[in-house]
Formats: structure tokens, C-alpha cells, sequence
């Protein structure tokens, strides 16, 4: 679905996108307000990936309760997040990926906390 203001058109997905300099800018922020947003952003990125794999794996037929499910799971997103990392560690690691690799932050955040994720916690 698209909109269309003034001759110009944007869809819904496009609007709701951020890039890697914006989700730096506000992982970097010592305000509470920008610093929650960025904790949820990552968070909400590992949940909605974990999520999407389990879509995947339950109509490939494997059992929500198999032991095997996590470890599946964690296979397909490509990275193994400790169960005890903090919040904080997390945010660390994307505001690090983020300041290492300014090539990169004109792509989409959520690419930006996968390539974070996979390279500081590979399965």
C-alpha cells in the first residue's frame, strides 16, 4: 500500500524504517528517552528475528517444545545471543559495530544489528 502526498509516494514499510546513523545517534544518547528507544529497537530486532525463524521451522513441522527448537532457531537468524547478556551489553555491541563500520550506517538499522549480532555472538 502506498501514499500519496503532494506527488510524492512512500510506503508504509519505507516510512517506518530507520537507517544505522539514526540508530547510532540514539544509542549513543545519554537521554533516557533515546537510549530506551534504541534497548527496544534491539530487542524488539532479536524477538521479531527469533519469531520469523520459528514461523518457519513450525511449518517445516519441528514441534514447539523440541528441545532442538532454540538451537534451530538460533542456526537460521545466524547468531547465539548469551541468555544473561544485559540490555546494556547488547546496545554496546550494535553502538560498536556502529562506530567501527560508518560505510555501512546509511543501511537499515535492523541489517545493522544483524551484521552487530552475528559477528560478536556466532553460534
Amino acid at each position: 500500500m502506498a501514499i500519496t502526498l503532494d506527488g510524492m509516494t512512500a510506503s508504509y514499510a519505507e516510512a517506518q524504517q530507520i537507517d544505522g546513523n539514526e540508530l547510532l545517534e540514539s544509542c549513543a544518547s545519554s537521554e533516557g528517552t533515546m537510549e530506551g528507544f534504541c534497548i527496544g529497537y534491539i530487542i524488539g530486532q532479536i524477538e521479531g528475528q527469533r519469531f520469523g525463524a520459528f514461523i518457519i521451522t513450525s511449518r517445516l513441522g519441528v514441534a514447539e517444545d523440541a528441545p532442538d527448537t532454540n538451537g534451530l532457531l538460533d542456526s537460521l537468524i545466524g547468531y547465539c545471543v548469551p541468555y544473561n547478556a544485559s540490555n546494556a551489553q547488547l546496545r554496546d555491541v550494535v553502538t560498536k559495530y556502529l562506530t567501527d563500520h560508518p560505510a555501512v550506517r546509511h543501511e537499515t538499522a535492523r541489517f545493522s544489528v544483524w551484521q552487530a549480532l552475528t559477528q560478536a555472538f556466532p553460534c
